[in-house]
């Protein structure tokens, strides 16, 4: 079993962090590619870009994820090739990457098919990383991972192609909210518009991540919205997610990011909740997105959870019920006692 490592941290956008991940690729010949279960598009994304830049450096590169990649991300170039499983890694490995994983044992099954003294490089964008990695480049700032594989693409000197292009815009345009969130800069317009020059079709990635919806997946929405509460004051909104409303809707998401917007979306909410009970029995998906006036990340990780400061999850033992208003209640007695300070 892989072992967290803790190696050294690399932040930011130096070159120096760009060289010293393209010397270890240089040095190696066969890699792998990883990131955490239920994968979004910023780690299939990010992910299928980075593999396609190893390959293009010589090396032999795949991609495996706990389950594999959801169906709108089958698009994408590659996409048909990421293993589902431990069963589906090729070791001996000289490399491992992890991208838009913020802890090691969010790979999961994963982790039962790679050797355990496999070289760590931890690409990500998260905080409360662990910094699990013999090389840990982490940059809160970047608008998502895929902008930063973007960053190594144009630091090896390797021409941009649509098949490196397509995956990293999807990244940037799911984990930006279409550049509507707040991780949204000056900096991810302009990569935005180098891939747009690259072979990207921006309506494409639009109709597979938003335009595609079956009837079921509505029926789930219907369910989800008719499931909204609200506190008193309108700051705090919290919704469900049940297998009872996935069994009455005939879907089960593979990420539910798109579903905590419905709460956020609601006017004058400050904190949006998302509880989303787990088939492990006792155990709670919570996640959380914010207006920035409440840090998120802060009281996830306070939990075991982690994240940003505008979105972060945690699991959390008890019934729905339970778990419910313990962390309603805690958010809303933080937020009045960070208003009161």
């Amino acid at each position: 079993m892989l072992k967290t490592v803790h190696g050294r941290r690399l932040s930011g956008n130096s070159p120096r962090i760009l060289r010293e991940i393209l010397g270890r690729i240089r040095k190696a010949r066969r890699c792998v590619v990883s990131s955490h279960v239920r994968c979004d598009g910023d780690a299939v994304g990010a992910g299928l870009a980075l593999v396609h830049l190893l390959r293009k450096m010589g090396k032999q590169a795949h991609m495996v994820t706990d389950g594999g990649p959801p169906a709108e991300l089958m698009f994408l170039p590659g996409a048909g090739g990421i293993g589902r499983g431990p069963r589906d890694c090729r070791p001996p490995y000289d490399l491992l990457f992890t991208v838009d994983c913020g802890n090691l044992d969010r790979l999961e099954r994963v982790l039962q098919g790679l050797p355990p003294d496999v070289q760590v490089i931890n690409i990500d964008h998260h905080v409360t990383n662990t910094l699990y990695g013999n090389v840990n480049w982490i940059d809160p700032e970047a608008s998502a991972v895929g902008e930063m594989v973007y960053r190594l693409v144009r630091a090896a000197r390797i021409p941009l192609s649509r098949e490196i292009a397509m995956p990293i815009y999807t990244a940037i345009v799911e984990d930006t909210g279409r550049f509507s969130f707040s991780n949204t800069h000056v900096s991810t317009h302009r990569v935005a518009a180098d891939l747009l020059g690259h072979g990207v079709d921006p309506d494409l990635v639009h109709r597979h991540l938003y335009g595609s919806r079956t009837l079921p997946e509505l029926k789930l929405h219907a369910a989800v919205i008719r499931s909204l509460r609200r506190s008193p004051d309108g700051r705090v909104a919290w919704i469900r997610m049940t297998d009872a409303m996935f069994r009455s809707a005939g879907y089960v998401p593979t990420d539910t990011q798109e579903f905590v917007q419905v709460a956020k979306n609601l006017k004058g909410v400050a904190v949006a909740i998302l509880f989303r009970p787990l088939s492990r029995d006792g155990e709670v998906k919570v996640s959380l997105r914010t207006d920035g006036s409440f840090d998120a990340a802060k009281f996830c990780t306070r939990h075991g959870g982690g994240g940003h400061v505008r979105a972060a999850g945690v699991t959390l033992r008890g019934s729905l019920a339970s778990v419910e208003r313990r962390v309603v209640g805690e958010v809303r007695a933080r937020m009045k006692r960070d208003h009161a300070s």
